[in-house]
């Protein structure tokens, strides 16, 4: 991967792209893609044991709370992207993010890509939510994480380019999304499925490939402007498909689960209710998001949204099937 400014993450070398937090689900997809595209890749990891084998990389063990450790890991990094959540329960987010901050103003880290999510709108006032919506975070997790895109904006003070990512509910082989669909699928009776395909009908789902979430990582990183602090939605809520009852009808079949067409369901403003008496934070069964800067700046994802879905109901079916 070239690039090529020197005050940018891009310059007359390869970029080394350091990870925090490369053990989890996105990064066990982002480190061997970085490693493809000819980048120099880092990771740093808690545990020995949690690290990723992978031939070309190297990886750090050491704990994110230890500032020297953090601040070993980054020196000569060009671009740190942050996947990772302090483990100390008592390292408040803004402390956090406080000493990421100081970390890479130190050791002249070009450019921080925090990976946030989109559901730090919480309960928006409208249907259509793209970064320009202010959000209105409900929970403890999406308060956090806002809390922690906030504090990086402040603390890093335009010294260190930050672009923050905000995904929606990614998913693929090995996610959490999507599992419980597919496990109600196998394991619940027939009747269940209509009641809930009844209750959720054409609900977003609000569902991401990880493939698009890795290419809009590898984008952030090499992006010749500078990218000032902005959020960032990475979004597949524009496809056709992703609505629970589509889902659904996608994934019977791979899974050998009865195929059910009907698409009679509760009335939206009826399903409105019933998510905001169970406190859903995103209780409007028609919000939808759309992630316009990306797209603005000529990102166009290259995964197929339905061939995404049916790949991660062929791992479901091989490897899924019986896991807690």
């Amino acid at each position: 991967m070239i690039i090529a400014a020197p005050d940018s993450p891009r310059s007359d070398r390869v970029m080394t792209i350091g990870v925090m937090g490369g053990s989890g689900f996105i990064g066990q997809h982002l480190l061997p893609s970085l490693l493809d595209g000819g980048s120099q890749v880092r990771h740093l990891q808690r545990r020995e044991s949690s690290a990723v084998p992978l031939a070309g990389s190297t990886y750090h063990v050491g704990d994110l709370n230890d500032s020297q450790v953090l601040r070993d890991f980054l020196r000569g990094t060009d671009v740190v992207v942050n996947l990772a959540w302090p483990t100390c329960a008592e390292v408040a987010p803004e402390s956090f993010a406080r000493y990421l901050a100081e970390a890479c103003i130190e050791t002249k880290v070009s450019r921080l890509i925090q990976v946030s999510t989109a559901m730090v709108v919480g309960r928006p006032c409208a249907s259509c939510v793209d970064e320009s919506t202010v959000p209105n975070p409900l929970t403890a997790y999406e308060k956090n994480k806002l809390a922690v895109e906030q504090q990086l904006r402040a603390s890093l003070d335009s010294q260190v380019d930050l672009a923050i990512l905000r995904p929606t509910a990614v998913f693929g082989p090995g996610s959490k999304n999507l599992e419980q669909l597919a496990r109600r699928m196998l394991d619940w009776p027939l009747w269940a499925r209509h009641l809930q395909r009844f209750l959720y009908g054409k609900r977003n789902m609000h569902l991401v490939p990880v493939e698009h979430v890795v290419q809009a990582i590898e984008w952030l990183a090499q992006h010749p402007e500078p990218l000032r602090g902005e959020a960032f939605i990475i979004d597949a809520d524009a496809h056709k498909a992703n609505h629970y009852q589509a889902i659904d009808e996608l994934l019977a079949p791979i899974l050998g689960a009865p195929l059910v067409r009907s698409t009679v369901h509760l009335p939206s403003p009826l399903l409105h209710l019933l998510l905001r008496v169970l406190r859903r934070s995103q209780d409007d069964p028609n919000m939808h998001i759309c992630g316009n800067r990306l797209r603005r700046l000529g990102f166009a994802p290259k995964k197929n949204f339905e061939q995404a879905v049916i790949e991660y109901g062929q791992w479901y079916a091989q490897h899924g099937v019986g896991r807690s």
